[in-house]
């Protein structure tokens, strides 16, 4: 009875010895596996939130936030980047193509204002011929239907005088057809010299001026030669110019002009 005693007592004694044993590899167990836990991070597909590597910290927040600076705006305008770079290249393509057809236009105008003044000097061209023509084809307005041959010739000087040479011209045409025995024909031939003197119409004028020597007892003989000597400096022919005024010197001695044409000599 004894002995069964002692033999329950030695199989609880053992049991609790076990359980111990037992119950303190689980706790070692469990503090291993909580080290082991905590020394490595969570796996994909865990239950632990990671954190973004792109995203912000909150410190890094509040600094951006400091500088002004909106990281979400900065992606949106990276992105939106591209279709903004397309439009301004429209655009500059537009202000280049309105700059070409303003250069196109400029020329265009250009070539108008050249055209409209090449007609205005046409138009004024033959104003003049027309003009000209007109009062070749009639006689001045204050020319009589009659009159003598003096008072006739006194008109004719009038409008020389008021720089009418045209007009002169004509009348003193019709005195030469008129009567070539009148005293004052050769009076007439040389101020139709000096009226295209006057037009400077210098070759013009010498050929008139040449005409009155013809009238070889006219009064207007050493006149004409020194205009002559005029008409080749006008012309610029010096050399002819001396010509004719040593001819005034050597066949008028006595002429009034003798001291003018030896002045015009010294300055050739």
């Amino acid at each position: 009875m004894k002995t069964l005693q002692n033999t329950s007592l030695t199989i609880l004694v053992l049991s609790f010895l076990a359980m111990t044993i037992f119950s303190s590899c689980g706790s070692s167990r469990n503090r291993d596996l909580m080290i082991d836990e905590s020394a490595f991070p969570s796996q994909p597909g865990s239950d632990t939130t990671s954190v973004s590597s792109t995203e912000p910290t909150t410190d890094e927040a509040e600094v951006l936030k400091l500088l002004g600076i909106n990281q979400s705006k900065e992606k949106a305008t990276e992105a939106a980047s591209p279709s903004v770079a397309a439009n301004l290249n429209q655009e500059e393509q537009k202000v280049q193509d309105l700059e070409d057809t303003l250069n196109k236009k400029d020329v265009e105008i250009a070539n108008l204002r050249a055209e409209l003044t090449a007609r205005a000097k046409k138009l004024n061209e033959l104003q003049k011929k027309a003009k000209s023509t007109s009062i070749l084809s009639s006689p001045p307005a204050s020319f009589p239907s009659g009159g003598t041959f003096k008072e006739k010739y006194n008109q004719a000087l009038e409008l020389y005088n008021n720089r009418s040479y045209q007009q002169a011209i004509d009348l003193f045409n019709e005195l030469l057809a008129l009567n070539e025995s009148n005293s004052l024909v050769d009076n007439c031939q040389y101020w139709k010299g000096e009226s295209y003197y006057g037009m400077g119409d210098y070759n013009q004028a010498i050929l008139e001026f040449n005409k009155v020597f013809m009238f070889n007892d006219s009064n207007k003989l050493d006149d004409a030669q020194l205009k002559l000597g005029l008409c080749y400096i006008q012309l610029g022919d010096k050399q002819k110019a001396r010509s004719e005024f040593e001819k005034l010197l050597a066949n008028y001695p006595d002429s009034e002009y003798v001291e003018r044409a030896q002045r015009y000599l010294s300055q050739l």
